[in-house]
Order: structure tokens, then C-alpha cells, then sequence
């Protein structure tokens, strides 16, 4: 059986490191790191090379302060399938999620290419990485699996990425009914839809189109619980955002969060009446921390333990005044940012 070991990174303040797992499985050698989509393969010329190889690789990452969390027996490894110039498949055996990165903008015969890699794999999760900009393919829904049950379309820059678009979120949903988790980046539009299993919605956009809001009032999602809107500058406009927000008809939203608003605005808009999910607000520009407290005072709704705000922003003691207030402040980066690490 092939073995995987796991080794979490040192916490760094000025450098971010990401785990790695090495499966050695006779003479191959497979490395998996986090923020790398393409696993690295090798082969040896035999067992006993590809054992002290690895040896010698663990030896060398301990030194700098990784640690070896976890060894185990996994399944095979399957070697990432490159066809062509345009188009990589990577599925992931563990997670049971497949990758399809696109070096252009897809053709009909790419995206036949990639649904038919889905029929053989049926992974769980589909991970659409497109070019940096320009990918647009409104046909896309009709190449997915209606047995997925999570979704991701990203690369990894909003900003570089504003342009792509997978045509209209609504198709997507609706293709795969079994959805659990989507997230969409990109400049996409969206109409009324009803979507029964839902749970997890992340929408990141340079802007977002301004169909998308339309789209979430008028649309009914029952099994929706987390909703994160993320623009990356100041795009919404607070007491339109609050509006749409509360009029969401989402009975199991518990979370939602906002990037793309003022604090200060936000919080007077959403001030006048309670709060009835948590409110997660990151705003990149805030530097006004006795504004907030003002808000604060003035609005007892706010003050519930409902209200989040980012942690980036404050000191320890405005952090522990907050907090007596009902306030929480955390880090939020892992909730929009790695929101589907573990899908």
C-alpha cells in the first residue's frame, strides 16, 4: 500500500509555508503542497532509492521546522493527465476532488475533454482554475456532474481574474443538484433560482455584476447557512447591501460575511434592527476605531455577540473593549480566503 506522510510548516510572521504530504508508493514518489495545484511526480530507480530520497527530504524539512504530524496507508496516487497545451486534469484520490486547470479560455472540445475526465473519476469536488483573465464559456453547466456536491471556480488573484466568467451562477446550481458548497469568482451573472441543499455560497468579484444581488433576493435557499459577498474595493453601498441582505429568504443563514463596505456605514445601516445571522465584516481601509465605538453605543442591536470584525485592524486593548461590548474580533482570512481548503 502506498503510505502518505504529512508534515505541518513552522508558524513564520513574515513568510507563509503550507503542509505537505509526500506518498511514496514503491519507486514513485509524489509531493502535494498546499498553494501548488500540479503534484510533483518522480520516479526512481528503485524502492530503496525512493525511501531514502524521501528520508532524506523529511530530514531536511525538519531542520527548518516542519513537523511530521501523521503517516498512513492511502490509495494509489493517480498521475496528473496533461492534454495537450490547454488543459490539465488533477484528481485528488483522499479528497476525491478533481482540478481541471486551463491554460486559455476553453473550446467545446476542451470542455467535452473535461467532462468526460469527470464521468471516468465522479469526483465530489470540482476545482475550475482558469487563466488569470479572459476565461469565458457560458456552456459550461451542461459539462458537470449533477452528483457534485461542491464546486469551486478560482485562480488566484480577484483583481487579475475580474473578467472570467462561467456564464450565469444560476446554471451552475442548477446543474448539480446536490450541491453542498460553490465558489464562484469572477465577474458572472446570476437569476432567480431555488436550490434545495446549498449550504455554502462564496461570491468574489472585482466587482460582483450587479445581477448577483437581484439574483440572491429573488432566489430561495433553504439549506443555505454561510454566505460570503467579497468585492475587492468599497463597491457595495451599505444601505442597499443591509436591504437586500435581510430580505435574503435563506432560514438557515447563520453567517454572513462582507468585504467590499465601510465598516461605519454598514453598521449604522444595519444598526436599526437586530441582527438575525452573524455579521462578518472585513473592510481592508478601516482606521477609525472611535467611530465604531460611537456606532456602537448608539446601536443596541449591534451589540448582541451577532457582530464580527476582522482582527487586521485593532490592538489587543481595543480588541478586549470591543469584546465587552458584545463585539467579536477575529481573523477572517481562513473563512473567505480558505473557505474551500478542506472541500
Amino acid at each position: 500500500m502506498p503510505v502518505a506522510y504529512l508534515l505541518q510548516p513552522p508558524n513564520l510572521d513574515a513568510t507563509i509555508l503550507f503542509p505537505v504530504t509526500f506518498v511514496l508508493s514503491g519507486r514513485t514518489l509524489v509531493t502535494k503542497e498546499g498553494g501548488t495545484l500540479i503534484p510533483h511526480w518522480r520516479e526512481f530507480a528503485s524502492a530503496e532509492a525512493a525511501r531514502a530520497h524521501l528520508g532524506d527530504v523529511i530530514r531536511a524539512r525538519k531542520q527548518v521546522g516542519y513537523i511530521l504530524v501523521e503517516t498512513r496507508e492511502v490509495e494509489e496516487e493517480i498521475a496528473p493527465e496533461k492534454l495537450g497545451s490547454d488543459l490539465t486534469i488533477v484528481f485528488d484520490v483522499a479528497g476525491c476532488r478533481m482540478t481541471a486547470v486551463f491554460h486559455e479560455s476553453p473550446s467545446a472540445e476542451m470542455l467535452d475533454t473535461m467532462a468526460a475526465r469527470l464521468r471516468k473519476h465522479e469526483p465530489r469536488c470540482l476545482r475550475i482554475m482558469p487563466p488569470f483573465a479572459g476565461w469565458s464559456w457560458s456552456q459550461l453547466a451542461k459539462a458537470l456532474l449533477p452528483s457534485l456536491e461542491a464546486f469551486i471556480f478560482d485562480s488566484e488573484s480577484i483583481s487579475r481574474q475580474s473578467s472570467n466568467t462561467l456564464g450565469d451562477i444560476s446554471d451552475v446550481l442548477e446543474a448539480c443538484p446536490r450541491l453542498k458548497r460553490a465558489f464562484i469568482c469572477g465577474c458572472s451573472t446570476m437569476r432567480e433560482t431555488r436550490h434545495e441543499h446549498l449550504r455554502e455560497m462564496c461570491l468574489l468579484g472585482n466587482p460582483l455584476d450587479p445581477s448577483v444581488m437581484v439574483a440572491l433576493v429573488a432566489s430561495q435557499s433553504p439549506a443555505l447557512e454561510k454566505l460570503v459577498l467579497f468585492q475587492e474595493n468599497c463597491e457595495f453601498r451599505a444601505v442597499d447591501l443591509v436591504q437586500s441582505l435581510r430580505s435574503i429568504e435563506a432560514p438557515r443563514l447563520s453567517q454572513v460575511y462582507v468585504h467590499g463596505v465601510s465598516v461605519l456605514d454598514m453598521l449604522t445601516a444595519a444598526g436599526t434592527a437586530a441582527l438575525p445571522w452573524n455579521l462578518c465584516i472585513i473592510d481592508s481601509g478601516f482606521d477609525d476605531v472611535d467611530g465604531l465605538l460611537e456606532i456602537l453605543r448608539e446601536h443596541d442591536a449591534l451589540r448582541s455577540g451577532k457582530l464580527r470584525l476582522d482582527s487586521d485592524k485593532f490592538f489587543n486593548s481595543e480588541v478586549a473593549q470591543l469584546k465587552e461590548m458584545g463585539v467579536i474580533v477575529e481573523d477572517m482570512n481562513d473563512a473567505v480566503f480558505g473557505a474551500y481548503s478542506g472541500w
